[in-house]
């Protein structure tokens, strides 16, 4: 029992995949392999004792199409390495080292394509679902820190808003950090952002007399600009399947708050612009 948990424990920690040779193993294909005396079964010695390896390969193999993966195994085993010679499924390397240096630079190259694959395609076709992510990511953080306007009356600002309207540039795309692991990676962007603001002014000037605010009216003035931000964006899933294969985990926007400056407004812009 003890030992049972210890390894359940360890097939858990190390999140190892079991593939059982019930159901993915055919029983024709294995007598086919048997009789015609192909990989890992020989034409000479005991035949039958290469059926546990023929249910492994069968297995390996049938796993390997079914998930469109790939199976790197480790065995020295001549037999097995002329199976893999004809399968496209299955490559075989003689020890543990070597199949980590093979995995380290599959991923590395993979890592390297799908940097690429970012720059040229994260914001088209038929990506562009990412580009929208991050646009609503900025909207929902963007706020006004602070209004500026010039006026010969004194003023209070009653209402302000701020939108996004598009994202109007996208550039130096780099990769800041990287986990194979967890089948992540970290990129950050510079972005220019194009958005639309409007405050309401409320205009008033001291009674010299009795030093109450006499209030003069209001208006509405707003305006259209940009500014420019990083974004840094978490993308995790199948690094080795490309850009296809990832999904936003998390977006952060570095710089969040945006300075306004409407100009000159005064209590009678409404009129003069026609809004009797």
């Amino acid at each position: 029992m003890f030992t049972n948990n210890l390894w359940r424990d360890f097939i858990n920690d190390c999140d190892i995949n079991i593939i059982e040779s019930e159901g993915n193993v055919s029983i024709d294909e294995l007598i086919n392999l048997y009789f015609s005396c192909k990989a890992p079964f020989s034409e000479s010695g005991k035949k039958k004792n290469e059926f546990p390896d023929a249910i492994a390969l069968l297995a390996f193999k049938k796993w390997a199409v079914d998930n469109n993966q790939m199976i790197l195994a480790v065995s020295d085993d001549k037999d097995w390495k002329k199976f893999a010679e004809n399968e496209d499924w299955i490559d075989v390397v003689d020890d543990l080292g070597t199949a980590i240096e093979t995995l380290r630079s599959i991923c590395d190259n993979s890592l390297q394509d799908l940097v690429i694959d970012i720059q040229n395609n994260l914001f088209k076709e038929p990506y562009s679902l990412f580009l929208e992510n991050i646009k609503e990511e900025i909207e929902a953080k963007l706020y006004i820190s602070e209004i500026y306007a010039e006026s010969p009356f004194q003023y209070e600002i009653d209402d302000e808003m701020i939108q996004v309207n598009e994202i109007i540039e996208i550039s130096n795309i780099r990769l800041i950090d990287s986990d194979s692991d967890s089948e992540s990676i970290t990129i950050m962007i510079d972005c220019k952002v194009d958005y639309y603001a409007e405050a309401s002014f409320c205009f008033f000037v001291k009674d010299s007399i009795d030093k109450d605010d006499v209030n003069l009216g209001s208006s509405h003035k707003s305006i259209e600009d940009s500014f420019s931000t990083e974004i840094v964006i978490t993308l995790t899933g199948n690094i080795i399947n490309g850009l296809e294969s990832m999904d936003i985990n998390e977006i952060e926007i570095t710089h969040t708050d945006v300075t306004i400056d409407m100009g000159y407004v005064h209590p009678f812009e409404d009129y003069d612009e026609g809004n009797y």
